[in-house]
């Protein structure tokens, strides 16, 4: 009688890690057979996953006030990073550069941080850098936000840089070729 319990309970742990296995190997194989002989009958296809959260470059959008004294040199959009260098004329001036941010994985993305480069001491007192992000505006980095991104979900990032008219003309720029480069980065991590 304890012979007959032993083995049963060997079979049973057989069965459950041949199970295991049967599944692994499939996962691995991205196919699962279901019954039938010979490795014939119904078919469960596991997709693969992917992750994917990157800027849609197609989307820039660069536009401003006075736009035609504000003169860019260059612009950089990578996957999760940006860099512009920018030519302002005139207090009032004003650079407006629009695009998404989009989730085109099978995985839920949270925001984490948004990382700003800084303006000198000089410059913030007659310019200002702002990032928007879903419509919630940034004037410095912010490392402690959790802001979702569902798989298929689009954000709208603006990045604004104005010439601002200061208290004093003391604090205006002594030179005419004061080009300003802003960047950052944008981290999304998993769900």
């Amino acid at each position: 009688m304890k012979s007959k319990r032993k083995d049963r309970k060997v079979i049973g742990i057989l069965v459950v890690a041949l199970l295991f296995m049967a599944v692994g190997f499939a996962t691995y194989t991205s196919t699962l057979y279901i019954g039938g002989e010979n490795g014939t009958g119904s078919t469960a296809t596991i997709k693969k996953s992917k992750w994917s959260v990157h800027y849609v470059t197609s989307s820039l959008d660069e536009t401003g006030k006075n736009i035609a004294d504000a003169k860019v040199t260059t612009h950089t959009l990578g996957e999760d990073d940006f860099t512009f260098a920018v030519e302002l004329s005139k207090p009032g001036d004003k650079y407006v550069a629009k695009w998404n941010v989009t989730n085109d994985g099978t995985y839920d993305a949270v925001l984490n941080a948004i990382n700003m480069s800084t303006l000198t001491a000089a410059q913030q007192k007659y310019l200002k850098y702002t990032i928007s992000y879903d419509g919630t505006e940034y004037t410095a980095s912010n490392t402690s936000l959790a802001l979702d991104l569902a798989v298929g979900g689009t954000k709208e990032i603006v990045l604004t840089l104005e010439y601002l008219k200061p208290d004093s003309s003391d604090d205006l720029p002594k030179t005419d070729d004061d080009v300003v480069t802003v960047s950052g980065s944008f981290v999304y991590n998993e769900k």
